[in-house]
């Protein structure tokens, strides 16, 4: 149809894709709505089509949704794009800002809420996004750069860059079964009680804590980025690790570059999307989906 409006959903939760795509079938405009279950089957579909709207979700394996919104944004700028994520970490919503997002919506889902802002998405006129989101990706770019240089100076086998809660920023390296999330949600505590230690000995407020522990197989240290962020540095256990002190040398320099870089993805936050915690629990919608 000529005046048929194209939807983008994209989520690697089946189940979520099909609440999503079944709360749109009855939108009063005419539309077609396409799925995709990661952001390379969705690049597949932007490129054989062009999409009034596209709804990501943010923590994707292999490319996650800052990376596809990006991808949108460059070659379908006039394309709403709506972000739904069960974090809230507050460097995402800066990023989506960054981007021109149109919403940023956390989970659990208010169907009737989301059917609403998508057809407000397809009513509003659609406008280009302004130049700014290219200097977000440069310093994106700097973070991994600067963990790669970490990684090659200390012959890491991976390193991550996340908020204290565990939530992944950037990362290098070969992290297959790791379950690196979780550990840096522990150490997130860990470096928080030294922070804290830190202040009753009254040192500087911007020191660097580091923690470190051993296992079987691998070498572990994690230290604080400012206060909001923590890197994780694992190392392979063999008779030619690097040694701890030439590993911290090298993380503290690396610590300042990258407390720098998101300093000043912090400050650069645009004016704060819709982000109205949407408080019907998305399992309801599920219930209803699968007994019909």
């Amino acid at each position: 149809m000529k005046d048929e409006k194209r939807i983008l959903l994209v989520d690697d939760d089946k189940s979520v894709l099909a609440v999503l795509a079944d709360s749109l079938k009855k939108l009063p405009v005419p539309c077609r709505i396409f799925t995709a279950e990661n952001g390379f089957e969705a690049m597949d579909h932007l490129q054989q089509n062009r999409f009034h709207v596209v709804v990501v979700d943010y923590n994707m394996p292999q490319m996650d949704g800052l990376e596809l919104m990006e991808a949108v944004r460059y070659t379908q700028p006039t394309t709403r794009l709506i972000m739904i994520t069960a974090y809230g970490a507050p460097y995402v919503e800066q990023a989506v800002a960054q981007l021109h997002g149109y919403r940023y919506l956390t989970k659990p889902v208010d169907i009737n809420h989301f059917r609403r802002i998508i057809l407000q998405a397809l009513e509003e006129p659609a406008q280009s996004a302004p130049a700014g989101s290219s200097k977000l990706k440069k310093q994106f770019a700097q973070l991994n750069h600067l963990l790669k240089q970490l990684q090659g100076d200390v012959n890491a086998h991976c390193l991550v860059l996340t908020d204290l809660e565990g939530h992944v920023i950037a990362s290098t390296g070969d992290q297959k079964e790791l379950p690196l999330q979780e550990m840096a949600a522990l150490l997130g505590s860990s470096l928080l009680t030294l922070e804290e230690a830190g202040r009753l000995l009254n040192t500087d407020e911007n020191a660097v804590h580091l923690v470190y522990r051993e296992s079987r197989m691998y070498y572990l240290y994690a230290l604080n980025i400012g206060h909001s962020y923590l890197l994780t540095i694992l190392l392979k256990r063999t008779p030619f690790s690097t040694r701890l002190g030439t590993v911290w040398y090298y993380a503290q320099q690396t610590a300042g570059e990258l407390a720098r870089l998101l300093s000043e993805i912090d400050a650069a936050a645009s004016p704060r999307l819709d982000t109205s915690a949407l408080d019907l629990n998305i399992t309801q919608e599920l219930d209803r989906l699968f007994s019909e």
